[in-house]
């Protein structure tokens, strides 16, 4: 008989640990001072003039994307009064939404549905967060304070030429905003009959003129869902959630941020298990337990002719238990892009990206077997993407390429051909 043990890890340590050691590494972090955008108060015309950065790497009117873009602002989610973000999700327009038990979600666009849906890539200030286990997002381990969230962009359809593979049916990039925009104390507590208590605590400050930071916690329980009949099956859910951001100021051109989260989450689901006796399946409880802890570093340089660079670094270490899987993961990106502005018709965007996942994945049950047992995966990317102004604020044609190589299928070329055109101030046509 093999037997599996379970070690415990001091996350809420590990992350205090990170956050001084970082603080001493990278002591020049970055200020913000955008201000809340309310789309109620918006005419047409300032909706058109919406800055996005999605469809194309780069801040830029929302009306000159050619995209199906769609923006969730704050006071979206504010007056949603949504818990989670895959309840904030459900605004969006070809984006299909399921809620399959008390914790588990499936989100996916363009009706490809399934909790364990892929082909969506999902970004919190750059940072993906699928899993490399099926290439899927864990959403029971994605708890944001929402009132710190800026926007949520939301593009349907294919996004892979920017962004890598992943991106084939869509992209969500949900964006926080700067800790200098949530300074002071807040505090959050509710209850309910299905929400059993769920608790907010975020404060942010200063260090000096130039740094801002906050640091926050949250946590729910949310209680079982009922059958027809009234009865309990058993999903009851909770989870708890640590971080912090801390931005800096160098100069009028130069910005640095650091971020960091620790996690724990724990939730049941009811499942079928495989019997070799009549009825050949057993009605089981799922137990999950997902932990773990994040950091993300970037710089931003920005010349004083619009060029700009962006380096960003980020490491993570989670894990997954359940009866039938355990998985531990150590993953680590690092991501590079540089805005160039040719001339007065071309604002061509490179750069490259290295990404190393490392898995460690034991089967403790008879009938399930993971082949091989241990495995580095590995993703290496560069893309070129040129916007180029053939009849300047009416015509543009949009041309790139990215070229990605992973462990599994070797260099896949994906290429990226668009047209734009805006006849006027309020209308856009595009083709891809």
């Amino acid at each position: 008989m093999r037997k599996f043990i379970r070690r415990e890890f001091p996350y809420h340590a590990d992350l205090a640990a990170a956050i001084v050691i970082a603080l001493c590494m990278l002591p020049q972090l970055a200020l913000g001072d955008a201000a809340p955008v309310y789309l109620g108060e918006l005419s047409l015309e300032e909706l058109s003039n919406l800055q996005v950065t999605t469809a194309s790497r780069k801040a830029q009117r929302f009306n000159d994307t050619a995209a199906a873009i769609f923006v969730i602002t704050n006071e979206d989610i504010r007056r949603s009064g949504a818990t989670s973000i895959p309840e904030v999700l459900r605004m969006v327009p070809g984006i299909q939404v399921a809620r399959m038990g008390n914790d588990r979600w499936a989100v996916s666009a363009r009706g490809f549905a399934g909790r364990f849906a892929n082909k969506l890539l999902v970004q919190i200030d750059g940072r993906s967060i699928y899993t490399q286990l099926f290439s899927g997002v864990s959403w029971e381990a994605q708890d944001l304070v929402l009132e710190d969230i800026e926007r949520i962009e939301v593009i349907r359809g294919p996004g892979a030429a920017l962004w890598g593979a992943n991106a084939v049916n869509g992209i969500i990039n949900i964006i926080t905003k700067k800790a200098g925009d949530t300074q002071g104390t807040l505090v959050q507590v509710g209850a309910g009959n299905r929400e059993k208590g769920f608790a907010t605590l975020r404060y942010g400050g200063e260090a000096d003129s130039d740094t801002r930071y906050r640091v926050y916690a949250k946590g729910y329980a949310r209680a079982e869902s009922v059958d027809m009949s009234g009865a309990g099956v058993g999903d009851d859910s909770r989870a708890q959630h640590a971080g912090f951001r801390l931005d800096r100021r160098i100069d009028a051109g130069r910005r640095m941020m650091l971020s960091g989260e620790t996690y724990e989450s724990h939730s049941r689901d009811p499942y079928l298990q495989p019997s070799l006796l009549p009825p050949y399946s057993i009605a089981t409880l799922n137990t999950e337990d997902n932990r773990g802890i994040n950091l993300l570093a970037r710089y931003d340089y920005t010349l004083r002719d619009g060029s700009a660079a962006t380096l960003q670094a980020y490491a993570e270490n989670s894990r997954i238990l359940t009866p039938f899987l355990i998985e531990h993961r150590d993953t680590y990106d690092l991501d590079f892009q540089h805005r160039l502005l040719l001339g007065s018709r071309n604002d061509f965007i490179w750069g490259f990206n290295y990404r190393l996942s490392r898995d460690e994945i034991a089967a403790p049950l008879a009938y399930l077997q993971i082949m091989p047992e241990r495995e580095d995966f590995q993703i290496a990317s560069a893309f070129v993407h040129d916007e180029i102004a053939l009849v300047p604020e009416r015509l543009r044609l949009i041309a790139g390429v990215k070229l990605e190589h992973n462990s599994y299928t070797g260099m896949e070329p994906q290429p990226n051909l668009r047209l734009l055109w805006t006849p006027d101030a309020t209308h856009t046509a595009w083709a891809a």
